[in-house]
């Protein structure tokens, strides 16, 4: 993997993370805003050529695309998932073509002789310049993955399954919904939620965030080779909500959704310890 394509990689999961963080439908607002961002990653730092020319028309069509697909798509949580995944991997067919080696893409010069300008007034500047980059894009892409992407993944698998508890569905909120709510976005129902109060926008994006720092945690212990530490994050779930494990419906709900949040995310982590060559 080249430098520039690991660059423009986090930028546009970066992207996703930040406009998609609420998973409202697609708008043709929020798609040009999307794309202006992307545009600017590709040209910013890398000049313009008739590669950057085609990955930003690419990705721009990409997010045209994806307003038609969200919008028929919206009230269908598993197909809304999938079709999104499978933009996401057209954008990385479309950056791996144009980032790869015969495209010859590099950073403008200006940028090292910049850095190297404030490396003699600015001491952080220094430890910068001596930084691996590929180490450091590689890790934060792995990150990012499981921020975003992985959430889609799991929400596809538990809309698939059909695992929504009844008393979840009863409470208000519909299970796609529900299901953007996790991965484990379903503890924060067990946190504050009894069946007579119901379940709230709120109490979801929560448990969205719940979800992001588990991945999160379970991505750093096994890119270290922490795999027993992980036992801990189980251990401490099943601990604090033992007493909500009695309905079964619901811990077979929460089981799926962290085993799949677990699964994914140490997957991920096993793949980049193998490019990293841990």
């Amino acid at each position: 993997m080249t430098l520039p394509f690991l660059f423009i990689l986090n930028g546009v999961l970066f992207t996703r993370l930040c406009l998609f963080r609420d998973d409202a439908v697609m708008t043709w607002r929020r798609a040009l805003l999307i794309s202006t961002v992307e545009w600017v990653f590709l040209i910013a730092p890398f000049g313009c050529n008739s590669w950057l020319l085609i990955a930003g028309a690419d990705l721009t069509a990409i997010n045209l695309v994806g307003v038609f697909l969200d919008r028929c798509s919206s009230k269908k949580s598993a197909l809304c998932s999938f079709l999104r995944l499978v933009m996401f991997a057209l954008t990385l067919a479309v950056l791996g073509v144009c980032f790869s080696a015969s495209a010859d893409i590099s950073f403008r010069p200006v940028l090292g002789q910049f850095m190297a300008a404030c490396s003699k007034y600015v001491v952080f500047v220094m430890a910068l310049r001596s930084l691996d980059w590929q180490w450091f894009f590689l890790n934060a892409a792995g990150v990012l993955l499981c921020l975003k992407e992985a959430n889609l993944v799991v929400r596809l698998l538990l809309t698939w399954l059909k695992v929504v508890p009844p008393s979840m569905e009863a409470s208000g909120v519909t299970e796609s919904e529900i299901i953007r709510g996790t991965v484990i976005g379903v503890l924060t129902w067990l946190k504050v939620v009894s069946p007579s109060t119901g379940v709230t926008q709120d109490e979801v994006r929560r448990g969205r965030i719940i979800g992001m720092l588990e991945r999160v945690f379970v991505y750093s212990l096994v890119l270290q080779g922490q795999y027993a530490a992980l036992g801990l994050i189980m251990t401490a779930k099943t601990f604090i909500r033992f007493r909500e494990f009695r309905d079964k419906d619901f811990a077979e709900y929460v089981l799926i959704g962290t085993l799949a949040s677990v699964g994914l995310a140490g997957a991920v982590a096993l793949l980049f310890r193998s490019i990293l060559g841990l």
